[in-house]
């Protein structure tokens, strides 16, 4: 009778194993790079470039008309802001900066999501760009190719705006990254990908357990390679210590101006505050730090002077719930148009952009790529953890932190996740006597005065609270 190696055929069926699974993932590879495209009939794309000339002209008058009120909002208005607008206009210099940028044959990075990790583009030696859409037109030609009328408007108005190339930005990027942490933006990228080179990150949805930190390495590792595939450049430990303390600048300077919103004179209004805040992946991180901090020393200035955006006694609220992306402006305008004022925001598309700093203990290369990764997962509260325990405690100290007297919690027709985790927030801060209202929105101004109404229902309702507290 024959004797087997037990141990042998064991490493032979193992090693059998893992030849069907990379031939396997090549095939998936393959797949994934099919030049055939899987959502884009040709009928479709006939009427994209039909309805782009229409879509790029609704677009810049919406982005034009809420620029043009923000500039002009009363009160003290400090100098710096005027590099903030001049970077939203349409055609801002910093779009022209990207294309020479492009011509001396640099890449540009687009991002879906706030887990990217910003730092390791930076030093692959690419720039980077947010490419998710607040314009309404935008949204018409998504509507079209999926025909889900109860799909994230956010991500409708981003597909559309490539489909018919309304978003200059995204016409100059070689790679789009897209996180899969929504069912919207997991198959926005799919989607994406008829169009340009996508990359998908694989956000763990669990945050305990062993295996956790484990797989969003690798999945920051895998990015961190196709980054340098994409550039040409071999990533070093110096280059990511260059751009961690680049990036600490931009940390610091937000921080300074943060405070600023704690004062109970407010020299800045809270749409100002957020618009510098979604800026940051707009402009040159560099550049931006050095403005924000210009501003953070003119608001404290005005500050010191008894200069205020608004009187005292104004009821100040907490901004949160689904991202609110430029120029869908429509919450904060109303919110600051009826005697209310933003002190602090918690949306992933503001103030968590940069909210929780890098913490850098140790320099080698290790370390600082395990910090920089860490720093994307384990402080971001987005709704797609199970569970998001951190959230509602975190919002509870954004109120007492900045004396907001209740939070405004926004929803995005079809943004499940924020929809959902609104009840337990609402429970976590009634049972803490802190008034929350919760109101979904759709891309439109269909809703404007309904949205009106209950806002301002609800900051007198914060009025006539004083009396009994």
């Amino acid at each position: 009778m024959e004797v087997v190696d037990i141990k042998e055929t064991s490493i032979g069926v193992i090693e059998m194993g893992l030849d069907i699974f990379n031939m396997k993932k090549k095939k998936l590879e393959n797949l994934s790079t099919m030049k055939e495209k899987r959502y884009m009939r040709k009928d479709m794309e006939q009427s994209a470039d039909e309805a782009s000339e229409m879509i790029c002209k609704g677009s810049k008058k919406m982005s034009d008309d809420n620029l043009a009120k923000i500039r002009t909002l009363p009160g003290p208005k400090p100098k710096a802001m005027d590099h903030f607008y001049d970077l939203a206009e349409w055609d801002a210099g910093r779009l022209e900066e990207l294309k020479e940028w492009k011509k001396k044959g640099g890449k540009v990075v687009g991002t879906l999501c706030v887990f990217t990790p910003n730092e390791l583009i930076l030093a692959s030696g690419a720039k980077i760009v947010r490419l998710c859409s607040g314009h309404y037109d935008m949204i018409h030609p998504a509507n079209e190719l999926l025909g889900d009328a109860g799909l994230c408007p956010l991500v409708k108005a981003s597909l559309g705006g490539k489909m018919v190339q309304a978003n200059p930005y995204f016409e100059l990027c070689d790679l789009v990254i897209g996180p899969a942490t929504c069912d919207g933006k997991t198959k926005l990228g799919e989607i994406l990908s008829d169009f340009v080179p996508v990359l998908m990150l694989n956000v763990p949805r669990v945050k305990t357990g062993e295996t956790t930190s484990k797989l969003w390495l690798e999945e920051c590792a895998h990015l961190l390679r196709r980054l340098e595939d994409l550039t040409g450049k071999k990533v070093k430990r110096k280059d990511l210590l260059r751009v961690v303390e680049d990036q600490q600048e931009a940390y610091g300077a937000f921080g300074r101006l943060l405070k600023t919103r704690k004062s109970k004179n407010l020299a800045l209004w809270g749409r100002d505050f957020m618009f510098v805040s979604q800026l940051y992946l707009w402009d040159d991180p560099m550049r931006w730090a050095e403005n924000c901090n210009k501003l953070a020393k003119e608001v404290e200035e005005l500050q010191k002077k008894g200069e205020s955006v608004v009187e005292d006694d104004i009821p100040r609220v907490i901004l949160g719930g689904s991202p609110i992306i430029w120029p869908n402006w429509k919450f904060p305008n109303i919110i600051e148009e009826s005697e209310g004022v933003i002190v602090m925001d918690e949306l992933c598309t503001s103030s968590r952009l940069l909210l929780d700093p890098l913490v850098i203990n140790e320099t080698t290369y290790k370390a600082l790529f395990t910090t920089i990764a860490e720093r994307y997962l384990y402080p971001c509260t987005c709704p797609c953890f199970t569970p998001n325990d951190e959230r509602s405690p975190r919002i509870e100290n954004m109120v007492n932190d900045y004396g907001a007297e209740g939070v405004i919690y926004h929803v995005l027709r079809g943004c499940h996740l924020n929809n959902l985790e609104a009840s337990r927030i609402d429970l976590y801060l009634r049972k803490r006597t802190i008034p929350m209202l919760k109101i979904e929105s759709e891309y439109d101004e269909g809703d404007i005065e309904q949205v009106r109404t209950r806002i301002e229902a609800f900051l007198e309702m914060i009025v006539a609270r004083r009396e009994y507290s």
